[in-house]
């Protein structure tokens, strides 16, 4: 896990992959594992594998708000403006405190909030 998140730092996104691969065939239950690839696939362009891992992510640990914050940035990034604002506000719901979610949930408020159902 270390070498595969200072690959990401390097920028060496494909190298950080393999290496994640790597992590996950050894530990397929472990919640991070699969969060560090979403990151790494997100950051290699591939937005729809990195959300299979969000969900892989979610699956293994729920309250996993890094992973929320994630999918709701793709979500926002493909125009799904009120499935990101769900995202962004379960994130929130868990970690408060967290300036980046409270700033997307702002951002989205007015756009959202008035729109029907």
């Amino acid at each position: 896990m270390s070498r595969a998140q200072q690959a990401l730092q390097d920028k060496q996104t494909e190298l950080a992959i393999e290496l994640l691969d790597r992590v996950i065939a050894l530990q397929p239950n472990w919640a991070e594992a699969w969060n560090q690839r979403a990151n790494a696939l997100y950051l290699a362009g591939d937005s729809i594998r990195s959300m299979i891992d969000i969900g892989e992510t979610l699956k293994r640990e729920p309250r996993h708000y890094g992973a929320m914050m994630g999918l709701g940035m793709i979500l926002r990034q493909q125009g799904d403006d009120k499935g990101a604002m769900i995202a962004f506000r379960k994130a929130l719901a868990l970690y408060p405190q967290f300036d980046a979610v409270k700033k997307a949930v702002d951002s989205l408020k007015s756009e959202v909030d008035g729109r029907d159902a």
